[in-house]
C-alpha cells in the first residue's frame, strides 16, 4: 500500500535513480581500486614511458642487474678522477720513492709536467720521462756504493707528496759499473755464457733490492726533499728535488 502511495505521489523516479546509483557503485569502486593498486618501484631512470588514453605515465623501472651496473659505472668514474685518483697515485709513488730515487712511471705523468732541481730542469712528459729513465740507473752506475735512504714520506695535503731522504757514496768513479757497461755494450751474450758472474756483477752495481744501508761513514753524503704534485686525474704535474 505504501508503494502504491509513493507511486501515486510521484516518487518512483527518485527511487529508481537511487537504486541505479547503488547498482553502479561496486563496479566504480573496483575500477578505482584497480587504478590505485600499489606498484613495486625499483630504481627509476630519468626517462618515462609513453602513454595514451587514460593510462598513467610511470617511470621506466630498472631491474637489480641494471641498478648494480649503474653503481659500478659511478664507482669507476669517481675513482678515475678527484681525490681517489690523487690518493692512488701518491700512495704508489710514496711506496716506490721510499726505496729508490726517480722511480716515476711514464703513465703517471701529465703532458705538461715540470721538473726542477738545483742543477737541472725539464718541461713536458717526453723530456721528463727520458730524464727519469736515464737517471734512475745512472746514479748507481756512476757513484760507487750509492746508498739511498728515506727518512720520511708523507702527504701534507691531497695531491702533494713530500719525501725527505739522504744519500751517500764513495767517490764518483765506479770501476765495477764501468766494467758492467763495457760488457753489456760489447758482449751482449755474456749474460748467457757467464750467467753467474754477470748476475753477481749486476747485483753489486745496480743493487736491485736496495739492500745497502746508510752508514754516514762514506766519502760523500747529501740530504734532500722531493716534492711531487698530482692533479685530479692522478697525474704528476710537478716534481722538484731540493738539496738541503
Amino acid at each position: 500500500a505504501r508503494v502504491m502511495q509513493a507511486t501515486r505521489a510521484g516518487l518512483t523516479p527518485a527511487v529508481a535513480t537511487a537504486s541505479t546509483r547503488r547498482s553502479r557503485m561496486p563496479s566504480l569502486a573496483r575500477a578505482q581500486r584497480a587504478r590505485r593498486a600499489p606498484r613495486t618501484v625499483a630504481v627509476a631512470r630519468a626517462s618515462v614511458s609513453s602513454s595514451s588514453g587514460d593510462e598513467e605515465v610511470v617511470p621506466e623501472l630498472l631491474d637489480e642487474d641494471d641498478s648494480r651496473r649503474n653503481e659500478l659505472e659511478w664507482d669507476a668514474q669517481s675513482s678515475a678522477t678527484g681525490l681517489s685518483a690523487q690518493l692512488r697515485t701518491t700512495n704508489a709513488l710514496r711506496e716506490r720513492l721510499s726505496r729508490e730515487m726517480f722511480h716515476v712511471k711514464p703513465e703517471e705523468v701529465a703532458p705538461d709536467v715540470v721538473y726542477k732541481s738545483q742543477v737541472h730542469e725539464a718541461r713536458g712528459s717526453e723530456d721528463y720521462n727520458a730524464l727519469m729513465t736515464a737517471w734512475r740507473p745512472m746514479i748507481k752506475r756512476q757513484l760507487l756504493d750509492f746508498t739511498y735512504d728515506t727518512e720520511r714520506a708523507f702527504c701534507p695535503e691531497a695531491g702533494v707528496l713530500l719525501v725527505r731522504w739522504r744519500a751517500e757514496w764513495d767517490g764518483a768513479f765506479n770501476a765495477d759499473a764501468q766494467m758492467l757497461n763495457f760488457i753489456e755494450k760489447n758482449f751482449p751474450d755474456y749474460a748467457e755464457t757467464n750467467a753467474e758472474e754477470y748476475a753477481r756483477l749486476k747485483r753489486d752495481v745496480d743493487d736491485p733490492t736496495n739492500s745497502r744501508s746508510f752508514t754516514g761513514d762514506r766519502e760523500y753524503a747529501v740530504r734532500g726533499i722531493t716534492t711531487i704534485k698530482v692533479n685530479a686525474a692522478g697525474l704528476v704535474t710537478s716534481h722538484e728535488d731540493l738539496l738541503v
